[in-house]
């Protein structure tokens, strides 16, 4: 059961969600489980994936386009393909109202704010956002309300970032129990490639390599052992 929401609480009125997936289906399970929010309203490319947020308790509301979606929201969170989000951006910005905070789930930053920048109408806040949480599984059926509790979320706020409108986020996130970290948008990328996206590669190569064996000889050899499954955890 959610918690209520108490007087006076920091966290938006009205929280919309765009892909409610595995990421923006945990967040708004995870918003609703803390009483940080009243309503969240959730919009999906897959229908199917939105009826089943809505059943999951994932969103309170379903919108009928994105744009619905995000009419009347204080905080906007984009949960997509990174290559996905600065066209996201770009259909949802004539309907954001001003004071509108608007944070994204993606794993890369530098090109992403770069395009996003000049697209942010007057009196809207665009502010980076990755949190370092995720799972092997995916959809809105692998949705954990405990899966950023403990974890890092890096901001990755610019010259041209509202300190309120910053403040804001901030709160609102510590209000799902993580860790916020503040990095450049360059920055952020350097180390995320180092920390995430290679331990990736890595995984995803040795698994390839895996299944060339198995498909030559019938099988995995039963030499492989803890290592090569903690290895190959995160190649899908």
């Amino acid at each position: 059961m959610a918690a209520q929401r108490p007087p006076g609480a920091a966290g938006p009125e009205r929280l919309a969600i765009v892909g409610t997936g595995l990421m923006g289906g945990s967040l708004g399970l995870a918003s609703l489980a803390e009483g940080l929010v009243e309503r969240v309203v959730g919009w999906d490319a897959d229908t199917g994936m939105l009826r089943r947020a809505l059943e999951r308790g994932a969103v309170t509301e379903e919108a009928g386009s994105i744009a619905e979606a995000v009419e009347g929201a204080t905080l906007v969170v984009l949960s997509m393909p990174v290559g996905a989000i600065p066209a996201s951006f770009q259909e949802v910005a004539p309907h954001l109202g001003r004071g509108t905070v608007v944070t994204d789930l993606g794993s890369a930053k530098g090109r992403l704010v770069q395009e996003i920048e000049p697209l942010v109408p007057e009196g809207v806040h665009f502010i980076g956002g990755h949190p370092i949480a995720g799972s092997e599984k995916e959809g809105i059926e692998a949705a954990d309300p405990d899966l950023f509790r403990g974890a890092y979320w890096i901001l990755t706020p610019t010259a041209d970032t509202d300190p309120g409108a910053y403040g804001r986020l901030v709160k609102f996130l510590g209000g799902l129990s993580v860790h916020v970290l503040s990095l450049d948008p360059s920055r952020h990328d350097e180390l995320l490639a180092l920390t995430s996206h290679l331990p990736q590669l890595l995984s995803s190569t040795l698994m390839g390599f895996a299944s060339d064996i198995a498909a030559a000889e019938g099988g995995l050899p039963l030499a492989s052992g803890g290592g090569f499954r903690d290895m190959t955890r995160i190649a899908g």
